[in-house]
C-alpha cells in the first residue's frame, strides 16, 4: 500500500500528542526502541481537535478504542491520497497541523468527495478497531469466535477481526457527528454504513493446517478485514458510479427519504452506492474557504491517458519541465499504535509540472 508514512505519523501525533517521560517521541532523529504508548483521557482526548460532546464521551470511557479509530482515520486519508493521486482533488487538504480530518469545510458540502470520504474514514475505523481487537490491544473486546461449526477437512476456530465490534464503535463515533434530519446530514450517516458494509461484506477468510508432518489434514479457518487496499478501490468504484440524489426542501413528515434523480435508481436500489447531492467544482482554482488548492505545481504526464493527463491535470493551462533531486521516506512500517519507522532514499526525476 502506497502510504505516506511520514505524514501519517506526524498527524496521529498532532492527535495524541502522546508523551513518555515529558518529552515526545522524536522517531525521524532516534534509533531507541519504542515501548507501547500510554493511552487514557490525558494523552488521547484534551490532544485530539474537533471531537463533538459525544465523541469526546467516548473518548473519555475508551481512549484506547479512540486511539484505533484515530489511527484508522490516519489509514483513510492515506487512502484517500493514493486513491485520489492523479485527480485535480487530491485529499491532501484533509492532512493538516492541529486539524481533524473530518472537520475540513469541504465535507460540508454535498459533493461526490464528501461521499468518499466519509466511507472510507468509516470503513478505516471499522477495519483499525476490528484488526486491533484481534491482536488484544484493546481492553473492550477480544477476537471474534462467532463463527461455528466445521466442513471436509476444516473447522472454524482461531482468532477472526471483531469487525462486529469494530462496524458498532465506527458507527458510534462518526454517525455522532451527523445531528440533523437535512439532506446532508442523511447523505453522510448513508455514506458511513456503505463504508462499514464494504469491509464486512469483503472480508477474506484465513486458515492455518494441522496435521503430521506438514500434512493439511485438518484447517482452523477464521475471518480478516480485506486489505485496505482493496477497500480503497471499491470505494473508489462507488465514487465513480455515485448517485445523485434529491433535495427535498419540503419537509412534511419528521423522517426524511433520500430520493435517487434517476428514475432507474428508484427501482433498483442504491443502499451500497455512495451518494451525493451537489455537483463538485471543477478543482482548478484554489479556494481557500474549502480549503481547495487548485492544481499549480502538480506533476503530470504528457502521454498519459488517465486523469494525470497533463491537459486535464492542468486544467488546459501550460505546464514546465523540471528536474528534481527528491529525498524522501521509504521503507515504512507501522508499529502499534502510533509510530512509523523509515529508511531515506534519493531519487533524481525530469517532471512535468502544471503552471
Amino acid at each position: 500500500m502506497e502510504l505516506n508514512y511520514v505524514y501519517a505519523f506526524k498527524v496521529v501525533l498532532v492527535l495524541l500528542q502522546i508523551h513518555s517521560k515529558g518529552c515526545c517521541y522524536d522517531i525521524f532523529n532516534s534509533n531507541k526502541q519504542f515501548e507501547d504508548p500510554i493511552l487514557n483521557s490525558n494523552t488521547v482526548c484534551k490532544n485530539t481537535p474537533s471531537l463533538n460532546r459525544e465523541q469526546m464521551r467516548l473518548c473519555k470511557e475508551l481512549p484506547d478504542v479512540v486511539a484505533s479509530a484515530l489511527q484508522g482515520m490516519q489509514y483513510a486519508v492515506h487512502e484517500c491520497q493514493a486513491q485520489f493521486r492523479y485527480r485535480r482533488w487530491n485529499c491532501s487538504s484533509l492532512e493538516m497541523k492541529n486539524r481533524n480530518p473530518m472537520s475540513n469545510p469541504l465535507l460540508k458540502q454535498g459533493f461526490r468527495e464528501t461521499a468518499f470520504v466519509h466511507a472510507i474514514a468509516s470503513a478505516g475505523i471499522t477495519s483499525a478497531v476490528a484488526k486491533a481487537c484481534s491482536i488484544g490491544k484493546l481492553a473492550t473486546c477480544t477476537c471474534d469466535q462467532s463463527m461455528r461449526g466445521k466442513g471436509d477437512g476444516w473447522q472454524w476456530g482461531g482468532c477472526g477481526d471483531n469487525m462486529k465490534y469494530g462496524a458498532k464503535f465506527s458507527a458510534r463515533f462518526l454517525d455522532s457527528r451527523e445531528t440533523g434530519r437535512d439532506i446532508h446530514s442523511l447523505m453522510n450517516l448513508h455514506n458511513n454504513l456503505v463504508g462499514r458494509k464494504t469491509v464486512i461484506e469483503n472480508s477474506k477468510t484465513k486458515c492455518k493446517c494441522h496435521g503430521m508432518c506438514g500434512s493439511c489434514s485438518v484447517k482452523t479457518c477464521w475471518k480478516t478485514v480485506p486489505n485496505f487496499r482493496e477497500v480503497g478501490d471499491l470505494l473508489m468504484e462507488k465514487y465513480d458510479f455515485a448517485t445523485l440524489i434529491r433535495v427535498n426542501n419540503r419537509i412534511r413528515s419528521s423522517k426524511v427519504k433520500l430520493r435517487p434523480v434517476r428514475r432507474k435508481f428508484r427501482r433498483s436500489g442504491f443502499k451500497g452506492e455512495l451518494v451525493y447531492f451537489e455537483n463538485s467544482p471543477d478543482f482548478c482554482k484554489p479556494d481557500n474557504s474549502l480549503l481547495i488548492q487548485g492544481t499549480e505545481g502538480r506533476v503530470c504526464s504528457r502521454d498519459s491517458l488517465d486523469t494525470d493527463n497533463c491537459k486535464s491535470l492542468c486544467c488546459s493551462r501550460p505546464y514546465g519541465t523540471k528536474k528534481l533531486s527528491v529525498t524522501k521516506r521509504c521503507r515504512c512500517h507501522f508499529n502499534w499504535c502510533c509510530y512509523v519507522i523509515c529508511d531515506v532514499c534519493e531519487e533524481t526525476s525530469v517532471l512535468n509540472v502544471c503552471t
